[in-house]
Formats: C-alpha cells, structure tokens, sequence
C-alpha cells in the first residue's frame, strides 16, 4: 500500500496543479482581467472630464467607481433562477451586461442593446430563458452550446427573437419582438398557412384563386394554365405562386384533370368599345385600381400575390372581368378584392382599358393537355397538396398532410433529415434556412419532396425561422406567461387584415406612404392616413363605416371601396387600430352630456374669428362653398360628433402637422411647430371650437348667418342718449 500511495501521491498533486492552472488560466479569467483594464481606462476618463468640468458630484462619484473597480478580484458570476430550475454564469463573461457605459465596448464587455433589460431583470430571467445555449458552461464554445453532447445551441441575433413567444402570447406591438411579428404576418400574407397550421388563427380564407371553372375565365386556358404551373414567373414576374418544378408530362397531366373541372355558364356578351380606353385607363387610377393593381411594364403590383394587370387582355374573356369587376366575391366568395361602386358605363370602360392590355409574345407553353389523363392529374393534385391554396372540386374537405411546424419546434436538431448535405452548421436555424431557399435540397434515395420554392429575400426568411421556432411556447411558471389581451389579440389580427387587404394601396400606414399616391398629382386626393385612426375615429362609426362606407369628402374620385367584412371582422380592425393607438374601445361619446353651454356659445364665436368654415363645409346636403378648389376643402364638421374623438380633436387642433404630418392642410393656428403659442389664449379658444363643432345641432352655415343677422339688426337700433334717461 505505501508504494501505491508513493506512485498516486505525485500523480494526485499533478492533477491538482494542473487544475488549479486551468482555472488560473481559463477563458472567463482572461476576460474577466481584460474587462478590469477597460473598466479602469473609461471610469479614469469620466474622472477627469468631471475633474475639468468642475463637477463635484460627478467627481465623487467617478472616484468611489475608480476605487471600486480597483478592488475587483476574479470569480464565477452566478445567477440561479430557482422557478425555472436554470443556472446562468454568462456574467461571469458578459460583465457589462447591464451597465451602460460598455454600450460601445467589444464582446463580451459589451451592454446588452435597447432596453429589454428595464424589464427583463437579469437575476429573474437569465439569459439562456432568451438566448439558449449553456448557462452553467464557463467557456465560448461550451457557453454557446456547440459541443457535440450539450443540446442547446445559443441562437443567432437573426432569430432571437423567436424567444419572446416563450412568455408572450402576442408580440405584436411588443418592443423588441418586431421580427417575430414579422414572421407570423408572413406567414399568412405568404400563404404558408395553406399547408402548414399556423398557431393562434381561426379558420383563414385560401390562400389562391378558385381553380374550378377555368375554361369560362380564361381565353385560351390549356395554354395559360400549362405556362402557369410549370413556372409562373414567366408568365408573371413577380408572382406570389411558387415553383413546384413539375416535369412537362406532370405540367400535362395537372393540365388535363383542371380542363374536366365546372360547367359551362352562359353569360350576356360584353361588348368592348375601343373609344372609351383611355376614359378606362383614367377611372383605373381615379377609383383606386392602380393602388393595388401594376399594369405598366416594369411596374410592381403593390404585393406579389395581386396580379400585375398589364397582359390580362390576352389572358381573361371580357364577360369574366366585367362580372368579377361587378362583384368579385360572386366568383370568389373568399378573395379579397372588395366591389368598387362603379355604375355600368364606367365600368365598361375600365374593362375596355384592361382588354386592351395585351402580351407581346406567346406564351411559353402551347401544351397538348388532350393526350394526358386527367385521373392521373387528379393524383398529381394530391400530392402536391394544391388544394392547400386552391378550392378544387373534389378537395373541399381535406387538409395536406406536411410536416406541423408545432413538432418542427419541439424536435431536437439531430432528428432533422439533412439528407446528403455535407456543408451546412448541424443547427435548426441553418437547416431551415436552407430548406426555405432549396425546398428540395434534403432529398436523397427514396425520400421525395414536395415543397415548392417560394421567392424569398433574406430578412423574410429568418423572420420566418424566428415565427416557425416560437411554435409552441415551451411548458413556463405561471408567473412568466403573458397572456394576449383583447387589445393585443385584435393588434396581431388587424396586422394580419392589413397586409391580406392592401390597405396601404389607398393609404399611408406604418409610416408607409400611400402606393396610389404615386399616381395622383395631389396628394390630397389619396385616402387618409390609418396611423392613429383608432385613436382619432369613434369606434362605432369606425365599425360602421367598415360594414357600410359612405362618401366623407364628396368630392373625391377615390373612393372606399366594400369589403364585405363580417361583423367579427369589423369589429376586429376596429379593436385593433384602437389598440395600435393606445385607446379605450369600446368608446361612446355623448355630445348632449359632454358640451358646457359657456364654452359652446363661445366656441361659435371663435369658430366665425378663425374662418374655419372657409375649408370645412357642414351643410346637411352637402353643398360645397362656390368659388373654393375642392383640394382645399376638408370633411363635413357636421360629421364630427359622430366621426371623431373630442381628446384627438383637440390635440389635432394644436398640433395639426405633428399629429398629421407635413401633407396636412391644415394651418398651425394656435401654436408653432416648435410649441410656442401664436394667440393669446390657445387652449381656451381650441377647447371652445371643439366644444362647438361637437355639439353642432346645425350646419355652421346657418349659425353663421343668423349670427351675422342678429349683429346688423343690432347695429340698426337706434342709440340711446343715456343723458335723457330718468333714473
């Protein structure tokens, strides 16, 4: 035994020095040392600028830091959430994690960026809650989880944000989780839902057109159908349809089974007048078409999933777009095309103009659909699951049976397929980075794919990683969750609404400009502006201006369009622009219980000084003043009792260019850009006008005029000679 113990005793004190070397020397040492030298150099640096300022507190401060930081001895820098049973020593690395003075410094010193960190305390979420990887791990490569036998991958900054769905039901409109918002609008706007399901929406419309009764719709549809599901941007660059890389023979067969589909339908020739083009072409753009619809060449729809019009003359029969333009939820219950008001002649021209819009060479394909079998067809069609996207006879209750990206979430990396691909970082990220891009990229020996190859840039592709890895949110204390709101339910479904509907065509959102705007000299004739319409719009007039819109400002050509929406839908856009706009929904307003009568009276008074009926007229019949260009005209006040929020009105009258923007008409009356008042008493005369203008029980016209009659029958009274009178 003691010859044993004589060989194991040197091998043990070995041992010990060379472990007590590797934490001497370790990673988080050196960084831990590095960081004193940088801590040293910028609190010396504060130091003296307080020093030569003259600053007293700042100098008593910068020297007890000076001190401080003096003192720093190493050590493991741990965090132990006991809730979620996690361990952190990322601090032990990351040591100016949360100080603001390391906000420029290298990594690792560097301060964690924007604000999560105000609400998100280090010591109660740790930093593997959000970013993975190995919390416990005291070295780079350990820490970031790529060792072969640790799981957790810390995930890039492109995809981060996936981790905010762990605790929030709803991101939208969650500082710092705009990517993954991103992802889940992509998600439906791209129509990924059609084959995949898509967590926390109800039953969505299909993605695509119906695909029954094509040979009614279409001028020469063996040819136009086999071009366009061979590959579709050929026949219309820019598409929202992907490539399925079908073979010429799979093109025919498809080809065949579609032509079987519907009946014939007899309908009332249409008449295309060759003299009423260009009245067409200028109703295209008057009555909002060109918000949504490109027709020239090079021209960009306002998305890829609206069809460019510029060859639709050579693709539609006339009879199926003057019908489709007279209702289009006839041919399409599910599209989201809304019915423009247009009377009969103005649309026969606007079917004249679109005729007219002709391809200038043939189509790529002259496909022989005749000597291919439709049955066969009919298979291709459910395996490539095209009824995902398109109501097809024969499909409507079935559902294609792809992968959930629920599981997709769930699954660990080394159950992913990679297939024969060598090249590719074993992680989630990177394989469905890849999968997006080469949908076909994993196939190998008798595994065949299907997915089609969808036009991507970059950023869409990681923010769609980022929505695919939140689903589902892993299993957290209650005290983490963040259920959605009512409000933030309806912020998340209104996005959804507004990428499917176009609505930025007509109007500016999101700081976006309106896209027709393009098109109109003034931009006074584009719609109004949706950023802040909850906050500025009643909610019920909102609501039933959206189920029935009516003209606000008469005298534009540009003109909301119906929609059709359902009540559930109305009243989600109105709960939504409310919540995007930090406002109380559902909101009532009542003038009668609202309006002090002094400060009514008053408000007639300085509504007459400030000459506001000269752009706003308010007669009930909607008289326009004569002799004034229309574009300087706004909306009816007689409206605005009903229309408008009394709060947003006040505001806009003092802040109209802040509040609206510099495209406003709207003068600065009662205080500067800058703030700075303009009239003696501006919050009295803008709470008077509101007061008046809410409670108008008649058009101003009329006040005004009684009010001007009642001044000369005044001014006629014959004076009185207060000498003579007897006291």
């Amino acid at each position: 035994m003691r010859l044993v113990f004589g060989i194991l005793s040197p091998i043990f004190l070995l041992l010990c020095v060379v472990a007590i070397h590797g934490e001497e020397t370790g990673e988080w040492r050196q960084y831990q040392d590095e960081f004193k030298r940088i801590f040293t150099e910028r609190a010396q640096a504060k130091l003296a600028d307080a020093q030569t300022r003259g600053d007293a507190a700042e100098t008593a401060r910068w020297t007890r830091v000076v001190g401080e930081v003096s003192q720093l001895q190493p050590e493991i820098k741990q965090a132990f959430i006991s809730e979620l049973g996690v361990a952190d020593r990322c601090a032990s690395c990351h040591l100016g994690i949360d100080d603001p003075l390391f906000a420029d410094a290298p990594q690792p010193y560097r301060s964690h960026p924007g604000k999560l960190l105000e609400s998100h305390e280090p010591n109660r979420f740790g930093c593997t809650m959000c970013h993975d990887g190995q919390g416990s791990a005291t070295a780079t490569e350990a820490a970031h989880g790529r060792e072969a036998n640790w799981p957790r991958v810390m995930m890039p900054t492109a995809v981060v944000q996936s981790a905010c769905s762990r605790c929030h039901e709803v991101t939208h409109g969650l500082a710092g989780g705009e990517r993954v918002s991103l992802g889940t609008d992509l998600f439906i706007n791209k129509g990924c839902y059609g084959c995949h399901n898509v967590r926390g929406a109800g039953p969505l419309p299909k993605f695509g057109p119906p695909l029954n009764n094509l040979k009614s719709k279409l001028t020469d549809a063996p040819a136009w159908i086999g071009s366009w599901i061979k590959e579709p941007a050929l026949v219309a660059p820019g598409t929202a349809m992907p490539n399925f890389l079908l073979s010429d023979e799979e093109t025919g067969k498809i080809t065949a089974f579609l032509l079987t589909l519907g009946k014939p339908t007899v309908t009332k020739p249409v008449v295309v007048d060759a003299a009423l083009v260009e009245q067409g072409k200028r109703l295209f753009t008057e009555r909002g078409c060109r918000g949504c619809h490109g027709v020239e060449p090079g021209e960009r729809s306002i998305s890829a999933r609206v069809p460019h019009l510029g060859t639709v003359g050579s693709k539609v029969t006339a009879e199926w777009l003057d019908a489709w333009i007279a209702d289009p939820k006839q041919a399409n219950p599910e599209t989201a095309m809304p019915k423009v008001v247009l009377e009969a002649p103005d649309r026969g021209a606007i079917v004249a103009y679109l005729m007219s819009l002709k391809r200038t060479e043939p189509l790529p394909r002259k496909a022989d659909s005749g000597k291919f079998d439709a049955a066969e067809g009919k298979e291709l069609i459910k395996q490539y699951e095209c009824f995902g996207c398109h109501a097809i006879d024969g499909f409507q209750d079935v559902r294609p049976a792809v992968p959930d990206l629920g599981e997709f979430a769930r699954r660990p990396v080394a159950e992913l397929d990679f297939g024969t691909v060598k090249d590719l970082p074993r992680t989630k990220w990177d394989w469905m980075r890849r999968k997006i891009r080469e949908p076909r990229a994993y196939e190998w020996g008798q595994i065949k794919l299907r997915m089609p190859v969808f036009p991507m840039v970059e950023d869409e592709g990681d923010s769609l990683i980022s929505y695919s890895m939140a689903m589902p949110a892993p299993a957290l204390p209650a005290s983490y969750l963040v259920k959605a709101s009512a409000a933030g339910s309806a912020a998340r479904t209104v996005s959804w609404m507004i990428g499917r509907l176009n609505c930025n065509g007509c109007h500016r959102i999101d700081g976006k400009d309106a896209y027709i705007a393009t098109y109109f000299e003034r931009k006074s004739r584009v719609g109004p502006t949706l950023d802040g319409v909850g906050g500025r719009l009643q909610g019920q007039y909102l609501y039933s201006f959206l189920m029935e819109p009516k003209p606000v400002r008469p005298w534009l050509t540009l003109r909301m369009p119906n929609f059709g929406f359902t009540q559930d839908q109305a009243r989600s856009l109105v709960d939504g622009f409310a919540g995007r706009a930090h406002a109380d929904n559902p909101y009532t307003y009542v003038a009668k219980a609202a309006i002090d009568k002094e400060h009514f009276d008053r408000g007639i008074r300085r509504f007459r000084h400030y000459k506001c009926i000269q752009c706003h007229p308010s007669a009930v019949g909607g008289a326009l003043p004569e002799g004034v260009d229309p574009d300087d005209l706004s909306i009816n006040l007689m409206l605005a009792k009903e229309r408008l929020r009394p709060e947003w009105f006040m505001e806009f009258l003092a802040r109209p260019k802040q509040i609206a923007g510099n495209q406003t008409r709207m003068p600065t009356i009662f205080y500067t850009v800058e703030g700075a008042p303009k009239v003696e008493h501006p919050d009295e005369d803008i709470k008077d006008i509101v007061s008046y203008v809410m409670g108008m029980t008649e058009d101003a016209e009329t006040t005004l005029k009684g009010f001007e009659e009642e001044e000369k029958a005044e001014q006629k009274k014959e004076a009185v000679d207060w000498s003579k009178v007897q006291y």
